[in-house]
């Protein structure tokens, strides 16, 4: 990196909307670094979705790999677009060989990224991937990536902004679900991509559901919803997962197929975060 702080950054997020969220603290940590600068996203179409309201970005262009960007044609015409934008640093926190080629493609001057998938020759600035004897959580994994920029401190927790709208929209779906505002509400996606194995047994998150249910209601004395999140390939889990029962008043809601993801991040923002992992 030379001397002059940047003025124009160009975040290439992760493809995968769950390691685009464990990114998430990595980003506000980078605005933290440059207060000053434009910083525009690049992802596809639902990561880009999740972030339009974010304060740390002050834009974002979609991806759209499947359409307008697709081929080496699509891929060029991305590229050209990038390149009249003017940036001057590119942080990729998508590991993949064809973010950094993009962004040399794109004529970017700095570009930042782990040295993964044969991709060094296009970096210049490659940071090595920590060992695998010192794994740390994925979160971690981002945040650390910024520090040889100077990013120190506690890592942060991720978190996601909806807007106005999407949340009078979520409350909405929740009050025709019969669930009040007053409600707690426990939101559980128990679905997952390339097949049941990396699944948990629909069962068991319905084991769990009914035990949070009941100890919320025992203790709080409130009234609890389960929402159950998933997108259309994920019906059989919500069915599994499902079961309505009443532990100081405890009810089901479903979101499902045909429902933008904004929506299940605004029941994020009713529910909390937790992660397991």
């Amino acid at each position: 990196m030379g001397r002059d702080l940047p003025r124009n950054i160009l975040v290439r997020v992760p493809n995968w909307i769950g390691d685009a969220v464990m990114c998430e603290p990595a980003i506000r940590g980078l605005r933290s670094l440059f207060p000053e600068a434009e910083v525009t996203m690049l992802a596809k179409p639902a990561v880009a979705e999740l972030f339009r309201a974010a304060p740390e970005v002050n834009g974002v262009v979609v991806y759209e790999d499947k359409g307008l960007h697709a081929g080496l044609s699509g891929k060029w015409a991305l590229a050209g677009m990038l390149r009249r934008q003017g940036f001057d640093l590119a942080v990729l926190f998508q590991n993949a060989f064809e973010a950094a080629f993009l962004a040399w493609l794109a004529g970017i001057p700095q570009r930042y990224g782990y040295a993964t998938d044969g991709r060094v020759f296009f970096l210049t600035t490659p940071v090595a991937v920590p060992s695998r004897r010192h794994a740390v959580h994925q979160v971690e994994y981002y945040w650390n990536l910024l520090k040889p920029l100077g990013l120190s401190g506690k890592v942060l927790s991720p978190t996601l902004v909806v807007t106005e709208d999407e949340g009078r929209r979520l409350d909405g779906r929740l009050a025709d679900a019969g669930v009040g505002l007053s409600d707690v509400v426990i939101g559980i996606n128990p679905g997952s991509t390339y097949g049941s194995a990396k699944r948990w047994l629909p069962e068991r998150f319905a084991e769990v559901a009914r035990r949070l249910a009941e100890r919320i209601g025992q203790n709080e004395g409130a009234q609890v919803a389960v929402a159950i999140l998933g997108a259309g390939t994920n019906r059989a889990e919500r069915g599994g997962t499902g079961g309505s029962g009443h532990s100081g008043g405890t009810g089901r809601g479903v979101l499902g197929k045909g429902h933008r993801f904004s929506n299940y991040w605004a029941i994020g923002g009713a529910v909390g975060y937790h992660d397991h992992s």
